[in-house]
């Protein structure tokens, strides 16, 4: 007779974790390059088209919010860590083997 299998879910806490550090990743991203595309539109290279309204809105954008994003992220990026460890024996890898 074949044993049922226990359906094995993945700890949510690890999902939550990737996702806000991948997050994290990008608004550093935008953080780091927005001055840069602020600097083009004031001082645009001879030659080089300057940077359309919409990066620069979304520069302004970064410039203005990106260290509260970051400090949420990083925030969040921790307490899903720590949610993640310490709720890890509850969602195991593998489920029970067959004993046959």
């Amino acid at each position: 007779m074949a044993a049922s299998r226990k359906i094995v879910y993945p700890n949510p806490f690890y999902v939550v974790l990737m996702v806000v550090s991948g997050a994290f990743v990008l608004t550093t991203l935008g953080w780091l390059i927005a001055p840069m595309i602020q600097q083009k539109a004031l001082h645009p290279a001879p030659g080089a088209t300057p940077p359309g309204a919409g990066s620069l809105a979304l520069a302004a954008w970064f410039d203005r919010w990106s260290v509260l994003l970051l400090t949420i992220e990083l925030v969040l990026i921790v307490a899903s860590g720590i949610l993640a460890m310490a709720s890890d024996r509850w969602f195991p890898e593998k489920g029970p083997s067959d004993a046959d």
